[in-house]
């Protein structure tokens, strides 16, 4: 499938409530180049996992646990978690395509344990994060266009988006791969804890 459609139908799906979580994987898909041997060995385990998180039990979830803190962030900033329906299709393009679908099934998660917000400066963080931990070229791409022009969008954020984009690469640098690891089976557990286990315990994260 080319890109050009799979972006045609990855707009229809978006479109609909039921499939945004097939149409956010296949843009993913559309987008994102495959990434460097490295990460394609290390993602290669991982190749059609895509866990379903059902939102109604991350809110039940103590304070502190993991799952809770990514319910509060999805409530804070009116997102709705990804749940893809998988049809056989896309479970083929997703053992293919491991790294944009690792990204984009988990990007939510990745914001609470590495501790950014859904603002612009956040956003840049995470696209710094991901250049940090050498994705892919894509997201250089996605990080330099945010701090060219989301601060004309925004212009008395642009420190925030810069120092954002900045505090989101050494993370990324100081951390092992994240996206090899199933954190998604890790939900139930206390948030910081997570985070120590995973390397993510730099200066840089706020204890919360």
């Amino acid at each position: 499938m080319r890109r050009t459609q799979m972006l045609r139908e990855a707009s229809a799906l978006l479109a609909n409530r039921e499939t945004m979580g097939d149409g956010a994987l296949l843009k993913s898909i559309a987008l994102t180049g495959s990434g460097s041997a490295r990460v394609r060995a290390a993602l290669a385990p991982l190749a059609g996992f895509v866990a379903d998180v059902d939102p109604a039990i991350l809110a039940v979830m103590p304070e502190g646990i993991f799952g809770r803190a990514v319910h509060t962030f999805c409530v804070a900033n009116r997102i709705e978690l990804l749940r893809p329906t998988m049809t056989a299709r896309l479970r083929v393009l997703a053992e293919e395509h491991v790294l944009p679908v690792r990204y984009a099934a988990t990007h939510d998660l990745v914001h609470v344990l590495v501790d950014e917000g859904a603002d612009y400066a956040g956003e840049a963080a995470v696209y710094g994060f991901a250049c940090g931990q050498g994705l892919s070229a894509t997201y250089w791409l996605a990080l330099v266009t945010a701090c060219l022009f989301w601060p004309l969008m925004r212009p008395l954020q642009l420190l925030a988006i810069w120092r954002g984009a900045v505090r989101g690469f050494r993370k990324g640098r100081a951390t092992p791969l994240l996206l090899a690891v199933r954190f998604e089976e890790r939900l139930g557990e206390p948030l910081l804890e997570v985070r120590r286990s995973l390397g993510l315990t730099h200066p840089t994260h706020a204890a919360h």
